[in-house]
């Protein structure tokens, strides 16, 4: 039982240097410490977000006039080598728009730089459940990798996309210039910017502590900084093309996988089936028994298998699991407080120093009373961090002096706690 109510709490997520800016226009100067505009002749073009005529023709949103201004790029603190980045449109889909929402494609506009031509970039497209205007806690529900194919300043390179939406959040969509991830690449200036009329909607995330940005957690990343606060203002060209409908007639129901089971997404020989229905039957986790968040009426009750699972929702599931029950009082983390969802669960992980947080006065965290840390309970966990705190809870001290994963060596952070799990057979690669 041990290993299943373990095993699930891993099958619940989705596995998925210094820096500087530059500006080129006769000479270098630095704007911002993490990003870089390289201004250009505006094209001689309009645009305005347009949606289409006919009830089922595809409807696309846009933040640009179809015209750019100025390039945006990232670069290494002595503004010799690309560094990489994040770079995303905030889109909120008007109410006379019906879901569901089909996915159709996005579309980039790219500078005319010739060295762009042949580039891998990534395809990203959140959701933010809260919409409160940040995309640190948004949802990452698409992912492709993509190869840039047109850059000439005029014309939007389609990536085609596929997935539907069925509940009204925030959008927020874009591109990473993966190809800057791993070996050095000249400075480059990739991403067009309308200076035209600034919506304050177009992000740049980037981690510039040590790596390429987290995609699949955007709060893990320590620069995320709208145009206009990296000291700038301007729209990303960067456009959704989605399909909105209202069916005219009753459409076929979509069958569930398994009749009859206790979740209809949960089959039997599913490698999460064992540990879901061990959870369920100990009241750790449970389901939906609605649509949504099930996809369909007939899919209810549903267990949404793939979706992420928050800090705070990980700590519930630990805490049960490991039989912690003792009454708690006081307030470890600023964004915790008494009474609130998985207030008991962090403070009895936190008070034998399970987890820890996040200290006070960065972006969107003031500073309270105490000075007290945040703990960000509705963002997600990375596999070591919920290896950590598993393995802690549990009591698993081994010595762990041998490696298996190649990408895991023993002088790592999260080393010893992801092979305590492996020698138990709890995780695997």
């Amino acid at each position: 039982m041990l290993r299943k109510i373990l095993y699930i709490a891993f099958a619940f997520l989705l596995f998925g240097a210094g820096v500087g800016a530059f500006i080129q226009k006769g000479s270098a100067q630095r704007l911002d410490d993490d990003v870089a505009i390289f201004r250009q002749a505006r094209a001689d073009t309009e645009g305005k977000t347009t949606q289409a005529q006919s009830p089922d023709a595809p409807l696309e949103f846009r933040l640009d006039d179809g015209g750019y201004e100025a390039v945006l790029g990232r670069g290494s603190a002595n503004f010799d080598t690309a560094a990489p980045a994040i770079w995303l449109n905030h889109l909120t889909i008007p109410n006379n728009v019906p879901y569901p929402l089909t996915l159709s494609e996005i579309r980039i506009l790219f500078p005319p730089l010739n060295d762009l031509i042949g580039n891998e970039i990534k395809i990203l497209l959140y959701v933010d459940h809260d919409s409160d205007g940040n995309p640190a806690n948004a949802q990452l529900v698409y992912q492709a990798t993509g190869t840039i194919a047109i850059a000439d300043g005029g014309t939007f390179q389609a990536f085609p996309i596929s997935g539907v939406l069925y509940t009204r959040e925030d959008i927020y969509v874009g591109w990473e210039d993966k190809w800057a991830d791993g070996e050095q690449h000249p400075l480059q200036s990739v991403a067009a910017l309308d200076e035209t009329q600034w919506q304050g909607r177009s992000w740049i995330v980037a981690n510039t502590q040590c790596c390429a940005p987290d995609i699949n957690n955007l709060a893990a990343n320590n620069y995320r900084k709208t145009i206009e606060q990296a000291g700038f203002g301007g729209n990303l060209m960067i456009r959704l093309e989605v399909d909105s409908y209202t069916p005219t007639s009753t459409p076929t129901p979509v069958l569930p996988r398994c009749p009859g089971e206790t979740f209809t997404d949960v089959c039997p020989g599913d490698f999460f089936y064992e540990p879901v229905l061990a959870l369920n039957e100990a009241s750790i986790v449970s389901g939906y028994t609605s649509s949504p968040p099930c996809i369909t009426a007939a899919q209810v009750p549903c267990f949404l298998p793939a979706n992420n699972v928050t800090r705070g929702q990980t700590s519930k599931i630990i805490s049960l699991a490991a039989g912690f029950n003792e009454p708690v009082s006081g307030q470890v983390f600023e964004d915790v407080p008494v009474g609130s969802t998985f207030y008991a669960y962090i403070q009895r992980l936190a008070g034998r120093g399970f987890i820890g947080g996040y200290a006070c006065g960065g972006p969107g965290e003031p500073c309270g009373a105490g000075n007290k840390p945040y703990f960000r309970p509705t963002t997600n966990l990375t596999r070591g961090q919920l290896a950590k705190i598993a393995a802690q809870s549990f009591g698993y001290s081994d010595p762990t002096p041998i490696q298996t994963f190649e990408d895991v060596p023993p002088s790592s952070t999260f080393h010893n706690y992801i092979e305590q799990l492996v020698l138990r057979e709890i995780i695997n690669g």
